[in-house]
């Protein structure tokens, strides 16, 4: 009895420091620097090194300064994709000009929680790089880059003391603007003057870009504000008593590109618009308000299934938290309740389709890390477990916890996302047949992803360019033939390339035979 209770009493312990819910799933980054023993002239590699606890890509925005010894990178806005796990993303080399000890800030790092839809933001360590003299002859002259790489703007400009260059480049067009500097014995001076005279160059451009951007979101906004499907959504928002707080595009044009308008009630309660818009004809919109998910959650508290996993978790202690909606279409949306207790997270997870609530099916979600600042005290709590364990475990017998898993019928797929690929080539075939040619080949592209999405358990929006990454990834046999079908439907939605019924019908029917 008394091996039992020594036992029991240290695992006691060891849970009550382990607290699965004292760290939530947050992407962190770390700031390093490649080689710490540096002198002037060598080239300084820093790194960014990040752990994406989501299992999933993510989009980030990078804000970094990284100058010392007269030289260094400026990053006001830099766009990465990262993948689950660790990576690493590792900026040019700098090479210092002049001796001493240097504190470089931490970089910050925004992003959006997959999870809980919010954005966030993240902060590395900080630096202290210290550099020695070297006898090595190089110049003086101070080299600071600074970059903005976001919103589809690309401008990166350069300024020394000896000449000041920038680049800029948007989408595909670059200019470039190189100024000589005549030498003066006060180099100190003409650096300053010279570093001004770029920076000023660079803020009119950005200026004028987000003076162009702004143009065309205005446009946009009318083009869309005049549109019929549009303005029958509006209204019926309206008529519920909200409001526009915000509206978010992302734009090609003046008249193509997706939009997300944000409402709010008097009460605070909300409600969104989104969809997409193609040469001024809306090609899909969806809303989603608060009165909508709670009839919802009404079909979904009435359905059997959610009853009987409801009641399980509430008798094993679990609480309800706040209702997740993720809407993928006009008529599908993906319903995620979480439950938790003192130590576990469960999730119940439904489909509404079509008004109607499909398969409900209960996650066990991973549980989370301990904090890592109690590590070195759960290792000897580790090893002092293992001992005893080992010592007594003959005599020890441990009844296991029974835990709700998710079934094999659980886990089957919650619609028939075939069926609905399928129909999407049927509606892209007709479109066509109507002379509806962009709408027809945007259809076959959306119908891919779709397909593609659900088929690797993703049930989420997904780009072309990453789903051809995921299929590079799987080694997919069709590979180059569903990179030619998207390639050819991106061609001809953005009116860079005419088709016949012939090529058409080959896309088609290329899609067709994915689609099984």
């Amino acid at each position: 009895m008394r091996r039992s209770f020594s036992i029991l009493l240290v695992l006691s312990i060891f849970l009550l420091l382990i607290d699965p819910m004292s760290a939530e799933k947050r992407l962190s980054v770390e700031k390093l620097v490649e080689n710490k023993d540096i002198k002037v002239g060598d080239d300084v590699k820093i790194i960014l090194k990040f752990k994406n606890p989501f299992g999933r890509e993510i989009l980030i925005r990078i804000k970094d300064r990284n100058v010392f010894g007269n030289n260094g990178l400026n990053i006001e806005c830099l766009e990465s994709v990262i993948p689950g796990g660790e990576s690493t993303l590792e900026y040019d080399p700098i090479k210092p000009f002049k001796s001493g000890v240097y504190e470089i800030d931490g970089a910050e790092v925004t992003y959006i929680n997959p999870e809980t839809g919010m954005e966030e933001t993240v902060k590395s360590n900080s630096l202290r790089i210290e550099v020695k003299e070297s006898n090595l002859q190089v110049g003086r002259s101070q080299g600071i880059t600074t970059i903005y790489r976001c919103n589809g703007i690309n401008i990166e400009q350069t300024s020394y003391s000896s000449f000041g260059s920038f680049n800029i480049q948007i989408g595909s067009s670059i200019s470039s603007v190189s100024q000589q500097i005549t030498r003066t014995p006060i180099g100190t001076r003409v650096q300053r003057n010279q570093l001004n005279q770029n920076t000023n160059i660079l803020k009119r451009e950005m200026e004028r870009q987000l003076k162009a951007r702004r143009e065309m979101e205005k446009q946009f906004q009318e083009n869309l504000a005049r549109n019929d499907k549009f303005k029958r959504e509006n209204t019926r928002l309206s008529n519920l008593g909200y409001n526009i707080t915000n509206m978010r595009f992302n734009l090609t044009s003046n008249n193509t590109g997706d939009f997300l308008i944000n409402y709010r009630k008097t009460n605070g309660e909300t409600a969104t618009i989104r969809g997409r818009m193609e040469n001024g004809t809306i090609t899909e919109i969806m809303s989603l308000t608060q009165e909508d998910k709670k009839w919802m959650m009404k079909l979904l508290k009435e359905n059997k299934e959610f009853q009987k996993y409801d009641r399980q978790l509430r008798e094993q202690g679990f609480r309800n938290e706040t209702p997740i909606f993720n809407q993928l279409s006009r008529n599908y949306t993906r319903i995620v309740i979480p439950y938790r207790n003192d130590d576990k997270r469960r999730r119940i997870i439904a489909e509404y389709v079509n008004g109607t609530i499909k398969k409900v099916s209960l996650e066990r979600t991973q549980e989370k890390e301990a904090q890592s600042s109690i590590l070195p005290i759960l290792l000897i709590l580790v090893v002092a477990i293992a001992i005893l364990l080992l010592i007594y475990g003959k005599y020890l017998k441990i009844s296991k916890e029974h835990e709700i898993r998710p079934t094999e019928e659980g886990m089957e797929e919650l619609i028939d996302y075939r069926k609905i690929a399928r129909d999407m080539l049927n509606e892209a075939e007709n479109l066509f047949i109507k002379g509806r040619k962009k709408d027809a080949y945007e259809k076959i592209s959306q119908a891919i992803r779709f397909y593609f999405s659900n088929k690797f358990k993703l049930r989420r929006e997904i780009t072309n360019t990453e789903l051809l990454h995921i299929l590079k990834k799987r080694n997919f046999r069709e590979y180059n033939k569903i990179k030619r079908c998207l390639e050819l439907c991106s061609l001809v939605e953005f009116a860079r390339y005419s088709t016949k019924k012939k090529e058409f019908d080959k896309i088609l029917n290329v899609a067709r035979k994915m689609i099984i």
